[in-house]
């Protein structure tokens, strides 16, 4: 049908009166506000979300007639014309309508994403996309345009892609991004990036604009339901908190007149000792009450706690912050060390006392050590380091004041030798010169006294570092999701986090000889311009260079560096396979092929290594050369004529014997920035591990104790390569039902056990548990709750009581009450060594059916209120 036969499409006409709403449906077509103003609305829980405006001219599109969460309504007389569904195709091929339609649709976008924009969480750093574009190779980014809309879709590679880190889209589904608005693409995502004048040309444009605004809809629902649960919790907190504020404040009121103590209506001994040992309030939404232990009230505070034994004179030893048991009434307390290394007892109600043998005698032999986490953040190498810095601030001010003094009584030495040489030698006063070494030999000494409390800081600091560091990292990474895990090898993963701590004794090196070479540098420096404002100024231009020559050295090792790291993780992850995979190589006579592969990495491995520390000692040879030619400038500076008396002997002695220790300083300075430079690869290996968030977000909450109902409802799940395991799964299972799950290999039963307790995240729909959904919920919560058995499970080293009892506290008679349950009791009993039974690595000495069966006693031995089995056929 050519234009000229083409039949005129009529429009329907809709008038508002200011006030009225409009819900229109997508199947009745395409709306145009002929004239007046329009509000647009999220409908969310009876609850109007206000996205924006909509002008004369602009469109007004709607979803299915399942939805109606969608509203506008009219600010004033507003007139609406209605263009049927079925007449789109047609009016899309005539360019006066395209050049109308282009413009309104993107406005109306625009409006849309621009709106549900300013409900979404603190924006990441954007990466400005243009039709066209293709996500780097490896990288996640979030995308978003300099001006106007982006239609993205995920053409079916690996990855993914989700509307403001909330929505996930499907595969083959389009996302729309505006300058505000972004779209986070998964690493080496295939795109498709189109404009909306493009967009129009496809003839399915309307159902994808229409898939577009139910993401944007679900999106606004999620981020305002998240937002009105935050504002509950926090409004809850804070009436809380102002219960306990007005009952401390009564209470403080009585307590003039009865010299009560007084204390927060919140507190008991778990808050007053978890706040002595962490310094610091708990979370108040964790009531102390609610813990039976003080273990389980820190483990709720997201705290690792460790056990240790208290032996011998423990007080006279630096053992960190405890949490005690008192033996006579059980209380518990805690034992800090104060500033002069001393530890005091704290109990709730009572003065802190010193702990001697007396005192220690009253308290058991076993304490609980804290380990608090990293915030639940991304975190950067710098957050992590100056958070340790943070806990140290005593003993970073003992070492910033013990090197300020050294420093100054330094400066007595070449001062006094200046005095000496001008002034008592000369007059033969041979008695001043004896007081004055007299004086010299007590500076010394000091000197010495303030070093070696320098050093004992800095050893404090350093430990107390590497404690906060190395258990909040390893704390870190076992709350991290599976996914992000799973992406390195075993080997890969330990290099990564022993990485962290390279990084931390790098960082910490380098402030602390910057602290201490700095301050010893800058106090030099001033001596040197009071006696020789030229030569001082050429002492610290040669200082300069030197730096720069550090700076220079740092860069040429560090791609090195960076390389050699990636080397050492592949050398040592295939020996690791070839290890576990010896049996293999000798059934097929590959073992000269392995360690053909073996060698070839192991060479460049060591190239790489050689050629790093090649620099370095080029740098470090350098050094001491470049000592010597400084030294030689600054003679020539001194000796060369000067108009007026020119320097002393004494002056110059003292110059010189003041610039080589402030050119040592500056040679410090030097290797420091070499070293700092040099944790860049290092840095970047750590990162994946400081970036990722842990599984469990601040704002989950307790499900508090599970009744064993289940719901899942609209489940699904794609694999980060586009693949549909799971689509629609929906059931209800009640408290006390057996439900059994079958289907061939490969269906997703698997998939969906590593759904139901938080290891994968759905891609689309929910999971129920007490019809609360398992996103919101603390997941180690919930998990404490469940009992699994895995289809590939395993027993660690240990004893048999060791694998059943867990984490799990009970007697032997627990563990063979649960392998009773699992039909293994018998076959324990039989043992000779019963229930201490060693289990070696891979437990070669135990049949599948016997590793089936000790991983079911396991699961059972907590009363778990729900139980998970994988292939239980088997």
């Amino acid at each position: 049908m050519t234009s000229a036969t083409r039949q005129p499409i009529q429009a329907d006409h809709l008038t508002l009166q200011a006030g009225q709403v409009l819900v229109p449906k997508a199947e009745h077509g395409l709306y145009r506000l002929a004239h007046g103003l329009m509000e647009v609305y999220v409908v969310v829980d009876g609850r109007r979300v206000f996205i924006g405006s909509v002008a004369a001219g602009g469109l007004l599109l709607g979803l299915g007639s399942d939805w109606g969460r969608l509203e506008y309504r009219a600010v004033a007389d507003s007139s609406v014309s209605t263009l049927p569904h079925t007449a789109l195709p047609q009016l899309a091929a005539e360019p006066q309508f395209r050049e109308r339609l282009t413009p309104a649709l993107e406005q109306w976008a625009l409006v849309l994403l621009e709106g549900v924009v300013r409900l979404a969480p603190k924006r990441p750093r954007l990466t400005i996309f243009r039709a066209g574009n293709r996500p780097a190779a490896e990288t996640e980014m979030a995308i978003a345009t300099s001006q106007g809309v982006l239609w993205v879709c995920g053409d079916g590679g690996p990855g993914h892609i989700s509307f403001l880190d909330c929505q996930p889209i499907e595969s083959g589904r389009f996302g729309a991004a505006s300058p505000h608005a972004w779209l986070r693409v998964g690493a080496a995502v295939g795109l498709i990036t189109v404009p909306t004048a493009t967009l129009i040309d496809d003839p399915e444009w309307f159902s994808i604009v229409i898939s577009v605004l139910e993401t944007i809809v679900e999106t606004t629902i999620a981020l305002e339901c998240r937002r009105a649960d935050e504002a509950r919790d926090q409004a809850a907190a804070s009436d809380e908190q102002t219960k306990a504020n007005l009952d401390t404040a009564f209470r403080r009121l009585r307590a003039t007149l009865t010299h009560e103590t007084v204390e927060s209506i919140n507190e008991n001994d778990f808050s007053y000792v978890y706040s002595v040992l962490t310094g610091k309030r708990g979370d108040p939404k964790v009531k102390p009450a609610d813990s039976p232990e003080f273990e389980h009230y820190a483990m709720r505070q997201e705290c690792r706690v460790r056990q240790i034994s208290l032996k011998g004179h423990w007080w006279a030893t630096d053992l960190g912050p405890m949490a005690v048991t008192i033996g006579g009434d059980g209380r518990v307390a805690a034992v800090k060390m104060d500033w002069l290394g001393r530890y005091h007892l704290y109990v709730r109600h009572e003065l802190p006392q010193r702990v001697d043998a007396t005192v220690a005698a009253r308290l058991d032999r076993e304490a609980m050590i804290l380990t608090q986490p990293l915030p639940n953040r991304a975190l950067t190498a710098k957050d992590v380091i100056f958070a340790g810095l943070a806990i140290c601030r005593m003993d970073l001010g003992t070492l910033i004041l013990s090197a300020l003094f050294a420093a100054l009584l330094g400066l007595l030495i070449p001062l006094a030798t200046g005095s000496i040489v001008d002034t008592f030698i000369p007059a033969l006063e041979g008695h001043q010169i004896v007081l004055i070494g007299l004086g010299l030999l007590v500076a010394q000494v000091s000197i010495s006294a303030l070093q070696v409390g320098a050093a004992v800081a800095r050893l404090r600091i350093d430990g107390r570092i590497a404690e906060f560091i190395s258990g909040g990292l390893m704390d870190r990474v076992v709350r991290l999701p599976p996914s992000v895990l799973r992406a390195y090898t075993s080997v890969d993963l330990a290099l990564r986090i022993s990485s962290v701590d390279s990084v931390r004794l790098s960082i910490t090196g380098v402030v602390m000889n910057a602290l201490m070479s700095g301050i010893s540098g800058l106090a030099g420096g001033v001596l040197l311009f009071f006696y020789s404002p030229l030569a001082a100024a050429l002492a610290f231009g040669l200082v300069t260079l030197l730096a720069a020559v550090g700076v220079w050295s740092g860069n040429l090792q560090n791609k090195a560096v960076e390389t050699g790291e990636a080397m050492t993780a592949s050398v040592r992850g295939f020996t690791q396979q070839i290890i576990e995979n010896m049996t293999v190589l000798r059934a097929f006579a590959a073992e000269s092929r392995a360690f053909a592969r073996w060698a070839s990495n192991a060479a460049e491995q060591r190239r790489r290594g050689l050629a790093s520390r090649t620099v370095d000692n080029v740098f470090n040879g350098a050094i001491a050369a470049y000592q010597v030619l400084a030294l030689a400038a600054i003679f020539a500076v001194l000796g060369a004529p000067q108009e007026g008396q020119g320097v002393s002997t004494g002056a110059y002695m003292v110059f010189v014997t003041t610039f080589q220790s402030f050119l040592a300083a500056g040679a410090v300075l030097a290797r420091s920035l070499v070293q700092a430079l040099s944790i860049k690869p290092m840095l970047q290996r750590a990162e994946p591990l400081l970036k990722n968030t842990p599984e469990v977000p601040p704002s989950a909450k307790s499900p508090g104790e599970l009744s064993g109902a289940v719901e899942v409802s609209n489940l699904s799940f794609l694999h980060a390569n586009g693949q549909s395991i799971l689509k629609s799964v929906s059931f209800r299972a009640p408290a006390g039902a057996f439900v059994a799950i079958v289907g061939p290999s490969g269906s997703g039963k698997s998939t969906l056990m590593s759904l139901l307790i938080g290891l994968e995240r759905p891609s689309g729909g929910v999971i129920l548990y007490d019809g609360l959904d398992l996103r919101g919920l603390d997941l180690v919560e919930v998990r404490r709750q469940i009992g699994v058995v895995r289809q590939n499970g395993r027993l660690f080293a240990g004893s048999l009581r060791d694998n059943i009892m867990g984490v799990h506290k009970g007697s032997v008679d627990d563990a063979f009450a649960a392998a009773d349950l699992a039909g293994i009791g018998d076959e324990i009993r039989q043992m000779p060594m019963g229930m201490h039974t060693v289990v070696t690595e891979g437990a070669s000495a135990f049949s599948g059916g016997q590793i089936q069966r000790i991983l079911l006693a396991q699961a059972v031995v907590g009363n778990p209120k729900i139980l998970l089995l994988d292939e239980a056929s088997r």
